[in-house]
């Protein structure tokens, strides 16, 4: 059935973002986002290190890095 959701785990799904990232040319931006539990950079950095692996150069980069906090953001 095509479009079927399958279950993954972040190393699985850190393998297929890689893989889909690799097919296109160019410069690819992946932005992974969520709530700090579910520990989106480390899934950012497990994707960068796959491409990297696969010989395309790749960075993760924090948003913290960039972001105000929203206490003065807002």
């Amino acid at each position: 059935m095509a479009g079927a959701f399958r279950p993954v785990d972040r190393a699985g799904l850190a393998a297929h973002l890689a893989e889909r990232a690799r097919e296109r040319s160019g410069r690819v931006r992946v932005l992974v986002d969520g709530a700090p539990p579910a520990a989106p950079l480390e899934l950012a950095r497990a994707i960068a290190e796959r491409l990297r692996s696969g010989g395309r150069p790749a960075l993760a980069v924090d948003a913290d890095d960039f972001l105000r906090p929203a206490s003065v953001r807002l």
